[in-house]
């Protein structure tokens, strides 16, 4: 019995799409389209006699056929406008300064309010604990 072992691929993020696309271009990859049938060709990177069929969804390059990506198929979705948006990296946090995370106003002692004792939330970070790294290098 033979054993064969896959690769698991990570899904496609857009800017995996975006950096494929670059690298089409900067490859010299070229896209083709035929006349009559409207039907889109790109040329391969590494053999000049080499062309694969793309569509909206696929090209026929081993590489998207393994992975679901390649530069060939991003770089026709960077022609018709269809590259996705790439979602901004989250703003790097630290601990507040203020409260030391705690999320509450150090000058508060405390109310006491139906048998509870209830604090008020910090006024650096709104009661979150965290601020966003900028905000401690503002001026």
């Amino acid at each position: 019995m033979q054993t064969t072992t896959r690769r698991l691929v990570r899904p496609t993020t857009p800017a995996d799409l975006w950096r494929l696309a670059d690298q089409a271009r900067e490859n010299g990859v070229r896209l083709l389209s035929e006349g009559l049938s409207g039907e889109r060709f790109a040329t391969s990177a590494t053999d000049p006699s080499t062309v694969y069929r793309l569509t909206a969804y696929s090209c026929t390059c081993k590489g998207f056929c393994h992975t679901g990506r390649c530069q060939h198929h991003s770089l026709l979705l960077a022609e018709l406008g269809w590259l996705p948006d790439v979602e901004p990296a989250p703003a790097p946090v630290a601990t507040c300064p203020t409260c030391g995370g705690r999320g509450i106003d150090p000058a508060c002692t405390g109310h006491p309010v139906a048998g509870m004792t209830i604090h008020c939330p910090c006024y650096a970070c709104d009661g979150a604990g965290t601020v966003a790294v900028s905000v401690l290098f503002a001026a």
